[in-house]
Formats: C-alpha cells, structure tokens, sequence
C-alpha cells in the first residue's frame, strides 16, 4: 500500500461521520460505547461470529469458534473489581475470581446498557480493509468508513515454536488455545511448555485426570502440588518420546501442550499496512500503541499485553475519540514514527516478542491517555489491587492466591 502524510489535514470526526469497529468483544464494544457518548452514531461493528464477547465465548469444539480461547474450568487471573470497565462496574454480588461465563454475561449486559446491538453486524467478518486514497476514506468490504478500529484481539492465531513444528515427536502437540476439558486427556502423560498464567492454571486443571502432569518454564514457581512436576529450562529437542531441555533433563509424555502465547493476526489489511517482526509478537508503526503512523485514521485498541484489558482499553478508547474527534493534537508523522519504535513498557530490545509487554508500566500509560485526553484516570485503589493479586501469586502460587482475601477488596 502507498504512504502517504496527512499533515495538518487529519480528518476530524462528526455526529456524520462513518466509523467501522472490527470485532465485538471487549476492546470494540468499549470503544462503540465510548463513541456513542461523543454523539457518533454511525457506528458499525463487524462480527464474524454470531454472538459478541470475543475471546470471552466458550465453546466445546474449538473449530465452531476460531476467537475463543475459554476452557471450561477457567476463573479469572485478576478479581472483578479491578477489570471492569470505570462506567460499568460488576453486581455486588459477583465472585472476586469468577468463571469466563460471568465475564460474558457482563459483556452481554454492557453492550445491552449502551445499545450497542443495534450496531452489531453478526456473521459478518471482514475479509478487506483497504484506503482509498482519492477519496480518503476506508473500503471495508464493500462499503465505505472515513475511520477504521481494529478491535479484533490477539488471541486468536497460535505462535508455534519452530522446533514444534516438524519433529520426531510420536505423541501428540496441541497449542492450549485448543484445550477445552481435562477429561479429553485423561490417561494421558501431558508435558506443558510455557508458565505463564494459562500454562500454570490449565496444568493445575489436568491434576486427578490426566495420568501425569509435567510444567516446563523458565524459573520456579512456589505452591504448587507435588504432583504437578515441574522443570526449569526451555525445549532444546523434541524427542520420540518426549522433550529434551537445556538443562539436559528428559521429560518423557505422549501429549505436549504449547502454552506459548499468540501472534498478531490481521490479514484483512492490505500487505505492507502493519508491519510484523519475525516472530509476530511485535507491530510497527503505532502510535501510543493505537493509532498508525501514517493512517492516523486506522486505529487498534488492545495492542498491549501483560495489563488491566478493560480499563486500559476504554482509557485507549476514549483518547482515540477525543484525538479523532480533533481535542488532541497528533505530532506530525516522523515523531509519530519515532515515538511507535520506542519500546513502550518492560520488554527489551532484544526480545521483540516482549515489545508490547507493559505490566507495572500501563499505570503511567493510561495516566498519560487520560491527561492528554482529559478525562478521569483509572483510580489507584485498582493498580494497589492488582499489585497485592500478582504479589500473592508470585509469593503463594497460582494453585491457591484466588483464595485469599484481599484487603479492603469489598472497599473498592
């Protein structure tokens, strides 16, 4: 696709102005809901799957469902108090660590209190997504935008580790974004690579099913059942019967699941829009992490990883309306490009993979959203919370931290 510089000639938007969102689940129904408020009602919203929620759906076969990360025994890593939305808190009533069937429901409530359906194209998924440059509007599918939000996660395509890709292995490998019910691998000897959340709990979920339960992963993690066996170190080699690490140990199993998180995925967009780094954890040239450098009005919510989702994404929300709605003012291009290279949060040069990792960073991120944007930041009762969550993680592990009762978390 050619480039092009807009200059001071950024479009503006109006209540006539024609807004496509790609993706009804968190990210694209906050920013519907946040745009509606700016008096923007030429809204629609994209969906290729015939309800709303996005990751957030579970299914029982992973095939009806390509978005659909859930498994049926998954609780929340974060309590509810911290993810909701600012404008929509959780029922009084809800567990701190409840099931995806409550995030859902809550998803459904939201976009039922902000008359979001009504917006909602089911069934309908976006297969192009291109700028007409003559025109300077946005071509999706068959029909015309003057802006674009890309809303449609990042959970959706398997990053698969080369080494997983061709081997010897004469058991089975499965990434865990297809991983359902433990029941499926009962009798099973299951190694699981990666500890990140999903890698640990979904470990924790085959224990008393499958035969045995093995967690490989870069360090130690403290309370967890003797049971569950666990190795410190990465894949060096796939083996017939198993994998062999750096450390030289050989953890034999007949069923491997990746835990090895996902790759951004947009092939609707025309080749050459994004730029992706080798491993296809990493994207250039955004802006803030939501506005592209050079078609400011082509805009991402959910970029970030490692965060609060529903806060961070309705502070990115609310900023790319006031931007586009002309109340915050772009640098020009070669500083939008300079500002989209830098990393943003903890990752390091090095590991591109880890370039839109924000964790403790995201504070100040929203912080500076929202002043720029001016409006209210995200309270620091909820950044104390989730501080003191992943602190008794780290300290308890994953098997019991939901379990503890958080202090002053009904004051919040």
């Amino acid at each position: 696709m050619e480039r092009f510089e807009l200059g001071e000639n950024i479009p503006k938007m109006n209540h006539l102005s024609r807004v496509a969102v790609i993706g009804a689940g968190a990210g694209g129904l906050c920013t519907a809901s946040r745009f509606k408020q700016l008096g923007i009602e030429k809204i629609k919203i994209f969906e290729s799957a015939s309800r709303l929620g996005g990751t957030w759906r579970y299914v029982d076969d992973p095939n009806d469902d390509p978005c659909s990360s859930m498994y049926k025994n998954l609780l929340t890593n974060l309590p509810t108090k911290v993810m909701n939305y600012p404008d929509f808190p959780f029922p009084e009533d809800t567990d701190a660590f409840p099931s995806h069937t409550v995030i859902l429901k809550y998803l459904k409530d939201y976009a039922k209190r902000q008359n979001l359906s009504e917006h909602i194209s089911f069934n309908d998924p976006v297969e192009s997504c291109s700028f007409e440059k003559k025109e300077c509007t946005w071509k999706v599918n068959e029909e015309s935008f003057d802006f674009v939000v890309v809303a449609n996660g990042h959970y959706t395509k398997p990053s698969i580790p080369d080494i997983f890709k061709s081997s010897s292995f004469q058991g089975q490998i499965m990434h865990t974004h297809y991983y359902r019910k433990a029941e499926s691998l009962a009798r099973k000897n299951v190694l699981v690579i990666g500890q990140g959340p999903s890698g640990q709990d979904i470990s924790l979920d085959l224990l008393g099913i499958a035969n045995s339960v093995a967690l490989l992963g870069r360090s130690e993690i403290k309370g967890t059942p003797d049971s569950l066996r666990k190795f410190i170190g990465w894949a060096k080699e796939v083996k017939p019967n198993g994998v062999l690490t750096n450390n030289g140990d050989l953890i034999e199993c007949d069923y491997i699941l990746l835990a090895s998180g996902y790759c951004f995925d947009f092939p609707f967009l025309e080749e050459n829009v994004i730029e992706y780094s080798p491993c296809r954890k990493k994207i250039q040239p955004l802006y803030k992490q939501i506005i592209h450098s050079h078609f400011p009005s082509l805009a991402f919510i959910g970029i970030p990883c490692t965060i609060v989702p529903f806060p961070l994404m309705d502070c990115q929300a609310q900023w790319l309306g006031q931007v586009w709605k002309g109340n915050v003012t772009l640098p020009p291009t070669e500083e939008r490009l300079k500002q989209a290279a830098i990393i943003p949060g903890i990752g390091r040069p090095e590991i591109d993979r880890h370039f839109h990792k924000m964790s403790n960073a995201q504070w100040k991120y929203d912080d500076d959203l929202a002043n720029e944007a001016n409006f209210e930041p995200i309270p620091r009762s909820i950044q104390d919370l989730y501080t003191q969550v992943w602190g008794v993680r780290s300290e308890k592990g994953p098997a019991v931290f939901r379990n503890v009762q958080y202090k002053d978390y009904y004051d919040y």
